[in-house]
């Protein structure tokens, strides 16, 4: 049990408080000014010793910076995409505001004013809330190594998430768009029409053609990171089947047929991996401005931008708006997209599935099918 003991100051007397810690360590706190507040911190001790929840003062003192390098470290599980863009956060948002701040120092009040801090430089909502989810998971490694009590990261307003506005392609625009491409044709055609990300499509090799089942097996990815060449699997670290419609397979198996099983499907002009940065600038840019042209002509020395701003990752949400145009259900562009859960494809294209309800509402109308029967439930429960 904790024990208190009074002693005196130049400001008055005090009042210590010893007690052992759950390791058997004893410690003490003092500077109480009154025995009562005392008491009410040795209770509270005791308590927390019974519950699980002590923790150390002296646990607190280290460094926001320290811990967040031992959690980096410790993120093994991640894609290199991942590992930089929590790098990125850490450097550029969390590490200059808490680096140097012990982790039992950090107030939710204080984590407030940094959001509003950021929301000031106009920082976009997915740059805020990723640098508060690095900030917010490496206090939770402060708990789970019992440094902190509680995450004071966790009950923070954080500002909304503006949607990014889509740009799908109808059937007829692609095929335009594609032929605008000219290199990159049948990389276009492939990504809005089965909807592979631009990694995925990139890593594509002859040994993943299917000539048999027609469809294209995607096992790898390949991302650039500063500069380099990254290999690993796709997002979601499961291997997917896509089906290629006919007029596409045709050209896929007379490709094939002269490439070896590692050669890749669809190259960079100069051979290698065809780079996204490389590409917009040699034919995919060019090719959204023919399809896309200006609306105004730009000033003298100006570069043209398009009309519409689209980019290589409409053209998967191309694919997915003519699958579902096509009557494709939604775990079929689930499987398609290689989405972790149906819901996550609803959130995307979910309303792209409203005029289904039209459809819905035809079908049930007892009087759009003259020729059907109404069934009596009752009777049909009864036997008669």
């Amino acid at each position: 049990m904790a024990s208190i003991t009074a002693y005196e100051t130049a400001k008055g007397r005090r009042y210590r408080v010893r007690y052992r810690t759950p390791q058997g360590r004893q410690t003490d706190k003092r500077g109480f000014a009154t025995k009562k507040a005392a008491e009410a911190f040795a209770a509270t001790v005791e308590v927390k010793k019974l519950t699980g929840q002590y923790v150390s003062h002296s646990a607190g003192r280290v460094v926001f910076k320290d811990l967040a390098e031992d959690w980096a470290a410790g993120k093994v599980n991640l894609k290199p995409t991942s590992t930089e863009r929590n790098r990125q956060s850490l450097d550029n948002q969390v590490l200059p505001a808490w680096g140097d701040v012990a982790v039992g120092d950090i107030t939710r009040a204080e984590i407030q004013r940094w959001i509003a801090s950021m929301v000031d430089k106009e920082l976009s909502p997915s740059t805020i809330r990723k640098a508060h989810n690095v900030l917010s998971a490496v206090l939770m490694l402060a708990v789970t190594d019992n440094r902190i009590a509680s995450n004071p990261a966790e009950t923070v307003s954080l500002p909304r998430l503006r949607k990014k506005p889509q740009h799908p392609l109808t059937l007829d625009q692609l095929m335009t768009f594609a032929e605008y491409a000219g290199y990159g044709r049948r990389a276009v055609l492939v990504m809005g029409l089965v909807g592979p990300r631009w990694g995925e499509m990139a890593a594509l090799k002859a040994k993943r053609w299917d000539p048999d089942r027609r469809r294209l097996r995607l096992e790898e990815s390949v991302t650039e990171i500063q500069g380099k060449l990254t290999w690993g699997t796709p997002k979601t670290h499961e291997a997917r089947s896509l089906a290629v419609p006919p007029f596409l397979a045709d050209e896929l198996d007379a490709l094939t047929k002269s490439l070896r099983p590692e050669d890749l499907l669809f190259p960079a002009r100069g051979g290698g991996v065809m780079r996204n940065k490389n590409a917009r600038r040699d034919w995919f840019d060019p090719a959204v401005l023919k399809l896309f042209p200006p609306v105004e002509e730009p000033a003298a020395g100006e570069t043209p931008a398009p009309s519409v701003n689209f980019t290589p990752h409409d053209l998967r949400h191309t694919a997915a708006s003519i699958a579902i145009s096509r009557g494709a259900n939604v775990k079929a562009v689930q499987k398609m997209l290689g989405h972790a859960t149906a819901t996550m494809t609803l959130d995307h294209y979910g309303h792209l599935f409203d005029d289904d309800l039209d459809d819905v509402a035809a079908r049930i109308d007892p009087f759009s099918q003259p020729h059907g029967t109404v069934v009596n439930l009752a009777s049909r429960r009864s036997g008669s």
